[in-house]
Formats: structure tokens, C-alpha cells, sequence
């Protein structure tokens, strides 16, 4: 039984209470943002819940098991609460949320339903549709190492050891064309197709400076680097913005090994059996 202060109870058990929700989002750069699915703005502990972003939630799926607690907050885009340019940036990725119950004519009155994260955020428009996970989804998260083929490290950190500020893994270069997802990008000098599949495009000039996106494809082109991405870009960049081109890694040991000379910190274990080995039929002309 979730604790309720006597105060609060009261105020709940009255004939007609006035109900509405709260969320409070802290984002990754520390910005505090209240919304309220009411029609005046409510504060309480120091944040103003903010009526003018228009936001709504859905039904928050709460269950005793270990599953995660998911719920969507729907809303419209607005530079002082949810920006469009703050959800590209991923300043809102993971971000901190707290769902509340409160009395609108006494906002002493209320009742924290919920903790946990922003997990998807998506955007259509001028409206954004953030989902809700409880502090459950992090059962469902990999804890320490896994044993795997593949290498467990991200390119570049400390148990990877490769030197990315070197002009071998990283490029500038400017847009000379293309769409959201498909560009074309000169960079004077022309790399090997695949070199940077699986590493990142960030935008470096104009109205969407730090935006960051994965790169999926990567190809060598007569007119320069064709890239393309796993997620559209908010909107297409204009010719001659200036980006920067980050090198990938597909995790293979033979890549570590041939491309990096990296072998030595591959982090994962290339020979271990899979599970073909368990699938394996003995044959007697084989000797098996």
C-alpha cells in the first residue's frame, strides 16, 4: 500500500476532488520542466507545472510483476517547455520524470504515482509523444559484460583504446547535398567505402549545431562521402553547412585486427562455440 499523509488523504476523499497531472522532467543538462494536463498553472516545490504546453497523458499501466510501467505524454512543441530543438539535440533522452497526483485547488494535496525515465521520444509535427518507463525497464538492462562474438566496447573509450582525435578516425567537411537521411559530404579527402558505417554524423554549423546522428551507410563517391543515416535529420541542411564525420566500428575481431591493429583490446570473445556447435549431427563417414 503506497503511504499517504493524512492531509492528503483527506483532500482526496472528498465528494468531488479536483484531479489533475503533474510531470516533472529533469533533462540531461539539468533543465527542470513542469507540465500539467490542467487548465491553470500549478506550482509546488519549487517548479511551476505549465498548462501552456498543452500535454495529455495516457493511462498509466502500472502491474505488480516485474514488467515495466509504461504511459505516453502527448503535447505540442514549444520553445520554453518541450522544444523541437532541444528533442533533436537528445537533451530529453533519458531524461528524469516524475508523474503526480494532485488536488488543483491544493496543490499541498498530492501523491507521487510514479518515478523512472523518458525512453522514446518522438516527434510529428508540432507535437511530440514521450514515453514513460518505470524505474522496472532497468531489470530488462545488461548488467556487466556478456559473453558474445562480438566486441562489447564503444570505439574510442577506455577499454577500446583508439585515438578518435586523430584525422584517420574524424573528418570535417561540409554538406554538398542530399535529404534528411541520404548526404552527399566533401571533405577533401576521400576515406574507404565502410569507413565510417557505424559511427556518427554531428552537425557542427548552422541551426542545428550538435545535432548527432548514427551513420548506417557509407559509401566513397566521386562527388565525396555519401552517407546515409538510421534517423532522419529534422530537416534537410542546406548546402555548405559544416558537419563532422566520426569513424564506426562493426565490433567484428577481424575488423579490430586488420583495420585498427586493435586486437590486444577486443572485448569480446571471437572463438567461443555458438549455437551451431549444439546443432552439430554426427555423420559416421565423417568420423563424427
Amino acid at each position: 500500500m503506497r503511504p499517504v499523509d493524512p492531509y492528503t488523504a483527506g483532500r482526496f476523499a472528498v465528494e468531488a476532488p479536483g484531479f489533475c497531472t503533474c510531470w516533472r522532467i529533469i533533462r540531461r543538462d539539468g533543465v527542470e520542466i513542469g507540465l500539467t494536463d490542467h487548465d491553470r498553472d500549478i506550482s509546488f516545490t519549487g517548479t511551476t507545472f505549465s498548462a501552456m504546453a498543452g500535454a495529455e497523458g495516457s493511462a498509466l499501466e502500472a502491474t505488480a510483476s516485474l514488467a515495466t510501467d509504461n504511459a505516453d505524454i502527448i503535447g505540442v512543441l514549444q520553445t520554453d517547455h518541450v522544444g523541437g530543438d532541444a528533442l533533436e539535440a537528445g537533451l530529453f533522452d533519458g531524461a528524469e520524470i516524475q508523474v503526480w497526483r494532485v488536488d488543483w485547488e491544493d496543490p499541498e494535496a498530492r501523491l507521487l504515482l510514479r518515478s523512472g525515465t523518458l525512453g522514446e521520444v518522438t516527434r510529428s509535427g508540432d507535437q511530440y509523444r514521450a514515453e514513460f518507463r518505470s524505474l522496472k525497464h532497468k531489470l530488462d538492462q545488461v548488467t556487466g559484460r556478456t559473453y558474445g562474438r562480438t566486441c562489447d566496447a564503444a570505439l574510442g573509450d577506455a577499454r577500446c583504446g583508439i585515438d578518435l582525435s586523430g584525422p584517420d578516425y574524424r573528418a570535417a567537411g561540409t554538406v554538398a547535398g542530399g535529404d534528411t537521411r541520404h548526404l552527399t559530404i566533401s571533405t577533401g579527402a576521400s576515406a574507404p567505402a565502410g569507413h565510417y558505417r557505424g559511427g556518427a554524423l554531428r552537425v557542427t554549423g548552422g541551426d542545428y549545431a550538435g545535432v548527432v546522428r548514427m551513420i548506417r551507410e557509407h559509401g566513397a563517391g566521386e562527388e565525396g562521402e555519401s552517407i546515409s543515416l538510421w534517423e532522419a535529420l529534422p530537416d534537410v541542411l542546406p548546402a555548405g553547412t559544416e558537419v563532422e564525420l566520426i569513424a564506426g566500428c562493426d565490433k567484428r575481431f577481424e575488423t579490430c585486427r586488420d583495420r585498427f591493429a586493435n586486437q590486444l583490446n577486443f572485448r569480446g570473445f571471437p572463438f567461443i562455440p555458438g549455437n551451431d556447435v549444439l546443432m552439430v549431427v554426427g555423420r559416421p563417414e565423417d568420423g563424427t
